[in-house]
């Protein structure tokens, strides 16, 4: 792609000039043809028609200033060391997109290794936004972008901000123009999705917080809706620190669990020990009525016999987790169970 021609340098500067002409009006093509041939004044054209907008490339990709200028200048290092004596074809505007991202990623990972600055001592980019509300939009932005996997980020950067076409895109990426166009929706999708997490409805978001327990699920419009919100990140810190203070409390000793634990053990065996005698009563009971008769076994009082449990119809397991002094199944705690004789026949 040839780009278009640029308005010469002004009357009697003779520093762009070559024995072709004044190389601001060279092709790109033409101009990487010249610095392969060791001409440092086509270089210097190259720099000059490109530095601005790699650099706001770079920008676009680390976040701040300062890693952006390394990253600029390592990507200009490495051309100037790679066009003297290249006998390839070279589309340059891709070549040095390619060479700035993957500079600009290297960045950020040396900045990772070591020590990543806190948000409030990070450098703002102040120099390249004039007005304070400019300065806010673009400290959105980069953090936006931020949020974007690098691939779709500098596809988008390359696109929106470079005018690449996705040919160009492609070849950066190394991929096809069809993978670039992918890549590029994916990039303003994703940049929706955030724009629309920020609208979200903070009783919605603290209610998903909720379920999840604080934990943050991989949704742009959950992330970027804390991201801009104190009030859904307080909840959501607050969650964390209670967990915190519980995981706090001290363990149980070891001896202590012993004990408790040989305890329990102990007076689980003394109550089964007494439930087995307190059931002697009611089986002794149904047998004397039955030899005896109901009326006579009633007349001797031994209908009214207590059943164990209050005639309870619930399991053992139910019983220990009823509440201290709840009413039992049919009947009050500990109150005896009336067996009712059967009816006596009528005599003819």
């Amino acid at each position: 792609m040839t780009e278009a021609a640029a308005p010469g340098p002004p009357a009697g500067d003779d520093s762009l000039r070559g024995s072709a002409g004044p190389l601001r009006l060279l092709s790109d093509e033409r101009l990487a043809r010249r610095a392969a041939k060791g001409e440092r004044r086509a270089f210097e054209a190259i720099y000059r028609r490109y530095h601005e907008n790699l650099y706001r490339f770079c920008l676009a990709t680390t976040g701040n200033p300062q890693d952006a200028q390394e990253a600029l200048q390592n990507t200009m290092v490495k051309v100037l060391r790679a066009l003297p004596g290249e006998q390839r074809r070279i589309q340059l505007r891709p070549w040095l997109y390619r060479i700035a991202r993957n500079e600009a990623v290297e960045t950020i990972r040396r900045r990772r290794d070591t020590a990543e600055l806190a948000p409030e001592q990070a450098p703002a980019p102040l120099e390249i936004a004039a007005t304070a509300e400019a300065r806010e939009r673009l400290r959105g932005l980069l953090a936006d972008l931020d949020e974007l996997p690098g691939r779709q980020r500098a596809a988008l950067v390359m696109r929106e901000m470079a005018g690449l076409d996705f040919e160009q895109i492609g070849e950066s990426l190394g991929t096809s123009a069809q993978a670039a166009r992918q890549t590029v929706y994916e990039a303003r999708l994703g940049l929706r999705q955030m724009e629309a997490g920020r609208e979200m409805d903070c009783d919605a978001v603290m209610r998903e917080l909720s379920d999840a327990d604080g934990r943050v699920a991989r949704r742009r419009e959950l992330r970027a809706h804390l991201h801009a919100c104190e009030s859904c990140r307080a909840f959501r810190a607050g969650i964390t620190e209670r967990r915190g203070g519980f995981a706090s409390i001290a363990p149980l000793p070891l001896a202590v669990s012993a004990g408790l634990l040989q305890s329990a053990l102990g007076a689980a065996g003394a109550g089964a020990a007494a439930a087995t005698s307190a059931l002697a009563k009611p089986v002794a009971t149904v047998a004397v009525v039955a030899i005896l008769g109901a009326a006579a076994a009633d007349r001797g009082g031994l209908i009214d016999a207590p059943v164990p449990g209050g005639g309870s119809s619930s399991t053992p397991a139910e019983d220990a987790a009823r509440p201290v002094g709840a009413p039992l199944q049919g009947g009050e705690a500990g109150s005896p169970t009336r067996v009712t004789p059967p009816a006596k026949s009528a005599k003819p």
